[in-house]
């Protein structure tokens, strides 16, 4: 049960093959994978310094659970961004999700020092 909870975001991967423009599919992919990645990174940190709860103490929560929830409202968000985007071709959707990436690390940075 653990391994379940502790993968549950992999989910988001196979909601992204089957919803997402065939164009924008391998993006849309490498975006959460990235997102998966960096959330992992930051759990790890805020373990290793301590905090498992956060840096300042107005949120009790653990901080993965923070985050997952951080993450997958991210996700929704991109979905829909990508949804409206169905014509948008290369360089620019490229360019968007580069943008989403850098939101949602500023995002989960916050969420990280609640």
């Amino acid at each position: 049960m653990t391994l379940i909870y502790q993968w549950i975001d992999v989910f988001w991967i196979v909601v992204a093959f089957f919803t997402v423009h065939r164009d924008h599919r391998w993006w849309t992919i490498g975006f959460i994978a990235s997102c998966m990645f960096m959330m992992r990174m930051e759990v790890e940190i805020m373990v290793g310094i301590g905090n498992e709860h956060g840096i300042l103490p107005f949120l009790q929560s653990h901080i993965y659970n923070r985050l997952l929830v951080a993450y997958s409202l991210i996700y929704i968000i991109f979905f829909v961004m990508a949804y409206y985007s169905r014509d948008t071709r290369g360089a620019i959707f490229m360019a968007a999700t580069i943008s989403f990436f850098f939101f949602a690390l500023i995002i989960s940075v916050l969420v990280m020092v609640l």
